[in-house]
């Protein structure tokens, strides 16, 4: 965060309560915050240099060329001294009230006069019920025992999806397969579920759960895809693990091919065992793509009648940003979309 005293100035770098994680960020040139966070975070900067003066605070947010995120996030800003504006007439303490219900509170902390915040938990420090609607009240008591009137707010914590695991590796002993993972490092961790696909066109089903982070799995003949993920108390999953592969038994090759020759002479092909890949001819329909076109005359399925008058090897049906004609437009901008492709391997 940078402020600049008077318009036209220098502008100064000033830096938060134990200073920034990083002294120099790629694409700042400068001392700030790296990394990301799933949630809130609050931030406090000594602006007391600049004190009766008016000033410009500028947020500078820089990114590198290597990776693209979300950004960064601006809210609820407050510049004041809250200690030198306080009202501190014999003033002795907070009372912290919460409830579930509207002016139904309970007292729940106690505070000196110099603490203004404090992160809510519940009583077993497993914290509070997500989904929950609670009702604050913070009260000033004064030592001639007056007790003021409330200041109100409420909120309602949500739950958010815990950690992925990570380095889910496995091995193989005939047709079961030994798993380990790296801990997941969350409050409401309630365990561990495994899910697994026999080959690429099935659906993962929940095959074990534990709360370590090692299971013995047992897979059926073919080639088993797996991952692992974290669910906390709530049953929300985290996001998918890396996904393993395993081949158990005889797995016969696919996509035998045999072209006729001329002269007794017949050409034969066929796709290793446990190999997959995506294929998607558009014969028989469009595949599942999805055009967004500028125009009327973007990318469209069916027989070409210009361009190459048909598909590859002579085949009928394809996509083209004009089955007729040129694209209509001289800046058309189209996208296709494929379906989701479970990408193995890579190559070409």
């Amino acid at each position: 965060m940078l402020v600049e005293p008077r318009r036209g100035q220098t502008w100064q770098i000033i830096e938060p309560e134990g200073g920034y994680p990083d002294d120099s960020i790629t694409g700042l040139g400068e001392p700030g915050f790296t990394g990301t966070n799933d949630f809130w975070v609050q931030h406090a900067f000594d602006m007391s240099e600049f004190s009766g003066q008016e000033a410009i605070i500028r947020w500078h947010f820089g990114g590198d060329g290597s990776v693209n995120r979300m950004g960064l996030y601006l809210d609820d800003v407050f510049v004041g001294d809250i200690m030198a504006q306080r009202d501190t007439r014999d003033l002795t303490e907070y009372r912290l009230y919460r409830g579930v219900e509207l002016d139904t509170y309970e007292l729940i902390s106690t505070f000196d006069p110099d603490v203004v915040e404090y992160d809510d938990w519940n009583d077993n420090n497993e914290g509070l019920i997500n989904g929950t609607t609670y009702y604050y009240c913070v009260r000033a008591d004064y030592d001639d025992e007056d007790e003021s009137g409330c200041a109100t707010a409420t909120a309602v914590p949500e739950n958010w999806a815990p950690p992925t695991p990570q380095n889910l590796e496995g091995e193989l002993d005939e047709s079961t397969v030994s798993l380990t993972w790296d801990a997941v490092e969350v409050y409401d961790l309630a365990g561990y579920n495994v899910y697994s696909r026999l080959g690429l066109g099935g659906d993962f089903i929940q095959v074990a759960n534990t709360e370590n982070t090692e299971v013995d799995v047992d897979i059926p003949d073919g080639v088993n895809f797996l991952y692992v993920v974290s669910v906390d108390t709530y049953g929300m999953e985290s996001a998918p693990s890396n996904e393993i592969q395993f081949s158990v038994g005889p797995i016969p090759p696919t996509l035998v091919s045999a072209v006729s020759g001329l002269d007794g002479y017949v050409e034969l092909s066929w796709i290793p065992p446990g190999v997959f890949f995506y294929e998607e001819d558009f014969e028989a329909s469009d595949g599942g793509y999805i055009a967004t076109n500028s125009d009327a005359e973007g990318w469209a399925y069916g027989a070409p009648t210009s361009g190459p008058m048909s598909g590859h090897d002579d085949s009928e049906n394809l996509w083209a940003t004009n089955l007729a004609a040129e694209y209509a437009e001289a800046n058309g901008n189209y996208t296709l979309d494929s379906p989701t492709i479970t990408v193995v391997g890579g190559t070409p």
